[in-house]
This record gives C-alpha cells, sequence and structure tokens, in this order.
C-alpha cells in the first residue's frame, strides 16, 4: 500500500514552528460547548486539512460525553476519533496539516488505531442506535479495503446490510445519511452498493 504523503510533519519542523503552526490552527473556529457541534467542527477541520485541530475538537466531545455518560453520544465520537485516526492524527508522529490535494492512503499503523475506536464506537451504540452500528459496520469494510482484504471487507458490508435491515423494523420513519454523490431508496441499499464497489461475491 502506498504511503501516505504529509504536508507537514511535527518531528521535521522546528519545534517553535510547530507551536506556530498549532496556534494559527486554531484561528477562526467557534467557540462552543456543545459536544455536537464540536464533532461537527471536527468533521469539517479534517475536511479542510486540519487534523490536529479536528482532533482537539473531538478529544473535547468525548471529554463531555464521558463526563455526562451518554453512550450514543461517545458513540459518534469515537467514530470521529477513528476518522482523525486515518489522517494521521492519533500515531506517535501526528500529522497537524493534511494536504488535500494529496489523495488519502491511510497506512497501515492509522488503519489498526482508527480499527481500535471503531471497534469501541460500534460497543457504544449498541443499544443506543442501530443505524449507528451500520454505518461503523460500513466504516470498518472501508478499512479492509483499504488493506486489500476483500473478504474481510464484504463480511463487515454483508453486517451492515443486516443491521440496516433491523434499524428500519425498529425506527422506519428515521431519516438516514448517504455520502455525497449516493442516492438510494434504502439504507440496506447503500450496503449492497458499498459490496458491488468492493466486488463482493452474490
Amino acid at each position: 500500500m502506498p504511503t501516505r504523503r504529509r504536508s507537514r510533519y511535527a518531528r521535521r519542523l522546528p519545534l517553535a514552528l510547530v507551536l506556530l503552526l498549532g496556534a494559527c490552527e486554531g484561528v477562526l473556529i467557534p467557540a462552543t460547548d456543545n459536544p455536537n457541534e464540536k464533532l461537527g467542527l471536527a468533521h469539517d477541520l479534517l475536511g479542510e486539512g486540519r487534523v490536529m485541530q479536528a482532533r482537539r475538537q473531538t478529544e473535547e466531545a468525548i471529554a463531555i460525553f464521558q463526563r455526562d455518560n451518554d453512550r450514543s453520544g461517545l458513540a459518534k465520537a469515537y467514530r470521529q476519533y477513528a476518522f482523525v485516526a486515518l489522517y494521521g492524527g492519533l500515531n506517535p508522529d501526528p500529522v497537524i496539516l493534511y494536504d488535500r490535494k494529496v489523495p488519502l492512503h491511510a497506512t497501515p499503523p492509522d488503519l489498526d488505531i482508527s480499527d481500535r475506536y471503531l471497534v469501541k464506537a460500534r460497543e457504544f451504540a449498541q443499544g443506543t442506535d442501530r443505524y449507528l452500528v451500520a454505518y461503523i459496520d460500513i466504516d470498518l469494510g472501508d478499512n479492509e479495503v483499504s488493506r486489500g482484504k476483500t473478504q474481510d471487507a464484504c463480511r463487515y458490508f454483508d453486517l451492515a446490510q443486516k443491521d440496516f435491515v433491523e434499524a428500519v423494523n425498529d425506527k422506519p420513519n428515521v431519516a438516514f445519511f448517504l455520502p455525497k454523490g449516493v442516492t438510494m431508496r434504502r439504507p440496506s441499499d447503500f450496503a449492497s452498493w458499498k459490496k458491488r464497489e468492493a466486488h463482493c461475491p452474490d
């Protein structure tokens, strides 16, 4: 698997410059004590390549959800933390800023860290949000696709399909969300589409 090219490495920069970059990264980030808003900010910051700020917002959300003993919130927060890991934000040499012009190719260690937090997120989502369980299964499958392990990915996509069906049976009127550009009539169609993309056997 090709390694990810990083726009900036903390260990390759003088300490003063690293601290300056970290400080500048925080400019224009809205202040909020709402953990769900923090997760929304973290999502947007990752899209902008501001990895360390996305990590900070996610960690602050986790702390609030832990304080409030909010299992559903922790499930969402640890899932977001898993995405931060894919951008190299949780490894021993964390990425500060990511060059958005470079396609993301998560390294094997980053995939392992991401898996760890996805599994944790799934544990919290069980019994609170079956839709989220299904999306986490999709995420775990995507990580296996990145590793080139099609068979393992297909098992996760099969599991997601089952979870989506059960989620709809349990809460048929809940709105579901799909990635940009993906249109499906039912949540389970998303899992079917992922299986086709991964060339899973019928």
